[in-house]
């Protein structure tokens, strides 16, 4: 099995089980969306703690109901751009109409000095 199949296979290993983020769409121009039917959420907060080796981002918001998932993904090419959604629960599962608050926290990788953050089309913080 050559090293990017492996990559992919534990992609959607660990999405099946439910792991935080979505898995990479297949091909070579490999592009991370979020799913036709997602919804949006709330951001009402961020913190950004960067290193040489590892930087966080921390988003606090709220989405639509107890029973919504949230799912994100990461693209860094020259600024951080993070996209987050609101996931629907199954058809089947009955939930209260109440909006939850959510705390997630977002591996970004290491990033340079002056790197833009984006959450959803805006730029929330700068790299130090």
């Amino acid at each position: 099995m050559t090293p990017r199949r492996s990559l992919l296979g534990l992609l959607l290993v660990i999405a099946a089980c439910g792991g935080g983020e979505p898995p990479l769409v297949p091909g070579d121009d490999a592009q991370q969306v979020p799913p036709p039917e997602a919804g949006s959420v709330e951001i009402v907060g961020v913190s950004l703690t960067s290193g040489t080796d590892r930087s966080t981002l921390g988003i606090e918001g709220t989405k639509p109901t107890p029973c919504h998932e949230v799912g994100w993904f990461v693209e860094v090419d020259g600024s951080a751009v993070v996209t987050i959604w609101s996931e629907l629960p199954a058809p089947e599962v009955v939930c209260a109409q109440v909006i939850k608050p959510f705390s997630i926290e977002v591996d970004l990788g290491p990033l340079e000095p002056g790197t833009e953050v984006v959450v959803n089309g805006e730029v929330v913080a700068t790299s130090g």
